[in-house]
């Protein structure tokens, strides 16, 4: 499976617009910060989106499953 990235859809007065390549998620950012530092505008949206993947898409592996199990069996 291909990772997620994401897609500007749209850049224009009424803000920045991008989507999950691989669910369709959107996020949007508008307002007139957008127009002052467009920059931190793609930031704040990238930011959104690096949040919404490891919310969704983020998964462990076996290694890591292993590892957590571990830790959890040997607590106290």
């Amino acid at each position: 499976m291909k990772k997620p990235h994401l897609e500007v859809t749209q850049n224009d007065k009424s803000g920045l617009h991008g989507k999950c390549s691989s669910c369709d998620a959107y996020f949007t950012i508008a307002g007139p910060g957008l127009v002052r530092n467009p920059s931190a505008a793609m930031k704040t949206l990238q930011r959104q989106f690096d949040k919404h993947c490891r919310q969704d898409h983020m998964r462990e592996d076996a290694s890591q499953a292993v590892t957590r199990i571990v830790r959890e069996a040997t607590k106290d």
